[in-house]
């Protein structure tokens, strides 16, 4: 997308140019619905995670506006973080809940501190 279109400025040429810059608008236009979904799907995620943890203060009827003015790469790991570090809270929130459960299963406490620091996913639960 780098490239540089250059024009020619002879008569009766307008036609022909816009011909020749449709089809780079229409890839513009792609990349940018494209990135627009991005943002879209990341706060989509965002308030599913904050509604589990915090529970939901308005109606489900929201509709999700994406700022079309920031659709920066930064911005979008920004709210990528963003979405890591709720889904890290969620994890942590369910572990604390579910304590007394897991003990009275037996989990040992050095395998529930493994869940509470590394997640589900990078522990192996211990049965004692």
């Amino acid at each position: 997308m780098g490239q540089k279109l250059q024009t020619e400025q002879r008569p009766g040429s307008l036609k022909e140019e816009l011909n020749t810059l449709l089809p780079y608008l229409e890839e513009m236009r792609k990349r940018k619905l494209d990135r627009k979904n991005q943002f879209f799907n990341i706060i989509e995620q965002i308030q599913e995670v904050s509604t589990e943890i915090y529970g939901s203060e308005t109606d489900d009827s929201t509709e999700i506006v994406v700022d079309e003015n920031d659709l920066s790469l930064r911005r979008l790991e920004e709210m990528q973080t963003q979405l890591q570090s709720l889904q890290k809270e969620k994890v942590h929130l369910i572990l604390i809940n579910y304590m007394p459960f897991l003990l009275n299963l037996g989990l040992s406490r050095h395998a529930y501190c493994l869940l509470l620091k590394g997640g589900v996913r990078h522990s192996k639960l211990v049965i004692s």
